[in-house]
């Protein structure tokens, strides 16, 4: 069997946590060499503790011209950029009542923004070269409504449409669109608001609640099998399968998946609206 991996030059944003470094560093073990991104200087450390193959780049990815200064880092040193993964995204769960537009604009700048400033800067290298792959990490929010984040659902639905429009030009260029749409997945992206200086009344732990149902995957787990499907150039991967369920039933009895979700978005109601 071949190594895909081995050799390849991988750029991924959102790296210093989650499943962007679980990504990270389940490439790395195959052989790859990984640049990881993140707005957190965290992401030094998380690149020492890599090793040899992994290289930090702290940046906003909603700043094209920071996009620019570190595509142009990696091209220096690495002459091409086999992989990028756009992970980078933030979101958290309330009432859309307690939201201003600047959390919508919040939302806009880093889920869609941080995701067209690489596919705009690294898509045309890729197809020049004739080869190449880009991820992007949308959601199970992107493919069917998420009552209580509903900015969130907007900008990974962007996502899923972007990635599967893309992925049909792309392929005349010798370049493949992947989208990655995980479900319950035990990262901390829901552990608070994730908008710096902008606080949200009432937010949801959403994180808590996957535990509590059961329902959540390690990152790991989300890595390992996520890389095992992009080898076989899947087009949407989806886990924890049992999210592959919820999609059906919304995408073919919609009227039965509202039913399903009516009781636990009204019991998350009442909890708000006891806080």
């Amino acid at each position: 069997m071949g190594h895909p991996w081995r050799g390849k030059t991988v750029l991924i944003t959102g790296a210093a946590s989650g499943i962007g470094r679980a990504l990270a560093g389940e490439m790395i073990a195959r052989g790859a060499r990984v640049w990881l991104a993140d707005i957190s200087e965290s992401v030094a450390q998380v690149a020492d503790q890599l090793g040899m193959n992994a290289k930090p780049l702290v940046f906003n990815v909603a700043d094209l011209q920071l996009w620019q200064n570190a595509v142009d880092t990696v091209i220096e040193q690495d002459h091409h950029i086999d992989y990028l993964f756009n992970n980078a995204g933030i979101g958290f769960g309330c009432d859309s009542l307690h939201l201003s537009a600047e959390h919508y604009d919040r939302y806009i700048d880093v889920n869609i923004r941080g995701v067209t400033n690489g596919i705009a800067l690294v898509y045309p290298l890729m197809a020049e070269r004739g080869q190449g792959c880009i991820v992007n990490t949308a959601s199970m929010g992107g493919l069917m409504p998420s009552a209580l984040m509903s900015p969130y659902a907007m900008t990974k639905h962007a996502v899923v449409g972007l990635s599967e429009s893309l992925r049909l030009e792309a392929q005349y260029k010798g370049v493949n669109v992947i989208t990655l749409c995980p479900g319950s997945v035990n990262t901390a992206i829901f552990d608070s608001t994730g908008l710096t200086g902008l606080p949200v009344k009432k937010s949801i732990d959403l994180r808590s609640y996957a535990r509590e149902k059961e329902t959540s995957i390690s990152p790991q787990e989300f890595a390992t099998k996520a890389l095992n499907d992009i080898e076989k150039n899947k087009t949407i991967i989806i886990y924890p399968k049992l999210m592959k369920i919820l999609i059906w039933i919304y995408r073919y009895w919609p009227s039965l998946y509202i039913k399903l979700t009516k009781k636990n978005l009204e019991q998350e109601l009442e909890r708000l609206n006891a806080q």
